[in-house]
């Protein structure tokens, strides 16, 4: 399964390793950043399947979402691609 990350998902990923980079040294947001997105290529190809989000407006939309440390994946699955659609902040969805 191929991995795909919409661009407003790809955008809130790097505001995420922008933010990691502020706080740590220099390079560790864009290692954050390759590993985050190994780790989601690693699930795509799994063929991992998650339960629908509980939060009203996700399961509106059909995603399935799981958590990823402080953080909220919404996806779908179509076809052969495994479509990651938003990056939340799991405070946020409070």
């Amino acid at each position: 399964m191929q991995l795909v990350i919409k661009k407003s998902a790809y955008n809130a990923l790097l505001s995420v390793a922008i933010w990691v980079e502020s706080q740590n040294t220099t390079g560790a947001g864009e290692r954050w950043l390759d590993k985050t997105i190994t780790e989601f290529q690693t699930l795509a190809k799994s063929g991992v399947q998650h339960a629908p989000c509980q939060h009203a407006l996700l399961a509106k939309y059909k995603y399935l979402c799981f958590p990823y440390g402080d953080w909220v994946v919404a996806y779908r699955i179509e076809k052969d691609n495994f479509i990651i659609s938003r990056f939340i902040w799991a405070g946020r969805l409070a």
